[in-house]
């Protein structure tokens, strides 16, 4: 065999042996308990993490698919499947003591994919979100008694620190194309019928920025369905969850087939603008809300 040809073909069979050698003998099943673990871990040892399948995806990357998270306790309530996840390691940050991860998760014919890095106690995510169905995520029902279905378009940039909400800074933008509500008890308090809450001519949006754990909401807005709502203000937060402070205000409005199931609003009928909407304040903090409809307060 000439030189030149050993040159160019020994070298490539050298790399084709290890990679066949490396995909036989890495022990897969042990990543995979290791990783389950792991996540187990960080969900705080309530919930039951199983993927059915894991493989090499590239250098420092995994492919894991059918991923699943149930309740340990109880029934065992389904809280969220993944069909496919697609995991990459930034090697480079390692040397530096931080973390660079890289995800593309398909959920429900949707996707989810962006990035997200550590360093010290600050949290760097960023997402892009396409054709996202919230019916894809049980744990709303479980944990709020909320069933959502929807096909959301969307993008998210945020710092994150978890020990410092004040220093919380970012942005993010949703664009809902639909969202249904199944038959649903939101907290086992308020029974609510189905109900199309959005629909695709509503223009339907999320838009709301941070800058030093202030949230500003620009505007949310639900549209085009049962449900006419448009609201904005600032939430500030705070140390502690409970002692988030809500300053929003808005209109809300609903449809003659919805006011027709809920009978509930009989009792705020009065406080209806001329508009036809029902002007809504939400302020106080998040352990005690104060919800106004016109000059009624619905007590909680």
């Amino acid at each position: 065999m000439p030189v030149p040809l050993r040159i160019l073909i020994y070298p490539l069979f050298a790399i084709a042996s290890f990679l066949i050698f490396f995909l036989l003998l890495f022990p897969f099943d042990s990543i995979k308990g290791r990783i389950e673990m792991e996540a187990e871990r960080g969900l705080g040892g309530k919930y039951n993490v199983q993927i059915e399948d894991l493989s090499m995806a590239l250098i420092s990357g995994v492919e894991l698919k059918k991923i699943t998270i149930k309740e340990k306790s109880g029934e065992h309530q389904l809280l969220m499947k993944v069909d496919e996840a697609e995991i990459h390691v930034s090697l480079l940050p390692l040397i530096w003591g931080s973390v660079r991860i890289s995800f593309d998760l398909v959920v429900d014919g949707g996707s989810l994919d962006g990035s997200v890095a550590q360093s010290g106690g600050e949290y760097k995510i960023q997402m892009d979100i396409t054709k996202l169905n919230l019916a894809a995520f049980p744990l709303l029902k479980a944990n709020y008694g909320v069933s959502l279905s929807s096909d959301i378009n969307g993008k998210i940039d945020m710092e994150v620190f978890p020990a410092a909400p004040l220093r919380n800074n970012g942005s993010i933008f949703l664009d809902l194309k639909s969202l249904k509500l199944a038959e649903s008890n939101i907290m086992g308090l308020f029974p609510l019928p189905p109900l199309d809450l959005a629909g695709p001519k509503g223009k339907s949006k999320v838009d709301l920025v941070m800058n030093r754990g202030n949230i500003e909401i620009r505007s949310l807005d639900i549209k085009g369905g049962d449900l006419d709502l448009g609201i904005g203000g600032k939430i500030y937060l705070a140390q502690r969850v409970s002692n988030f402070r809500f300053n929003l205000r808005g209109k809300l409005g609903f449809s003659e087939k919805a006011a027709a199931e809920l009978p509930m609003l009989a009792i705020i009928e009065q406080q209806k603008a001329e508009d036809g909407l029902y002007p809504i304040a939400i302020s106080g903090r998040l352990k005690k809300p104060n919800i106004k409809v016109g000059d009624f307060n619905i007590p909680l």
